[in-house]
């Protein structure tokens, strides 16, 4: 029993030290953007710029890599690239969008203040 043990432990460990690191890289990455998706919700200003620093770094890897990977971890590493440029868009469509509604909520206060300005 405790051979068997010891010899699957011994499997696993082996296993896990055969991942091909560009492979490592691609799936770190695609597992960062999914957290960033979850959680981007509740991000500020400051989270998005540490989010973006920590992207950029593995970004910089898989261009690194990228002749060495295969085709389909090209595909993935560029898909995930993809939705995470995405998320930025998405934040900073709202961002104007929450923007631009505060500014169409002054715009009647400010068409008075116009209008009272050529009161006697």
């Amino acid at each position: 029993m405790i051979f068997r043990l010891l010899i699957t432990t011994i499997l696993v460990l082996s296993c896990v030290a055969c991942v091909d690191p560009v492979q490592r890289n691609v799936e770190k990455m695609d597992e960062y953007v999914a957290r960033v998706e979850s959680e981007s919700a509740e991000y500020d200003e400051s989270d998005w710029e540490q989010a973006n620093l920590e992207f950029e770094a593995m970004q910089e890897q898989v261009y690194a890599d990228y002749d060495s990977m295969t085709p389909e971890q090209q595909d993935a590493a560029m898909r995930a690239i993809g939705r995470y440029y995405g998320l930025l868009a998405k934040q900073g469509i709202e961002t104007f969008t929450k923007e631009a509604k505060k500014t169409l909520e002054a715009v009647p206060s400010i068409i008075e203040g116009f209008t009272d300005a050529f009161k006697e």
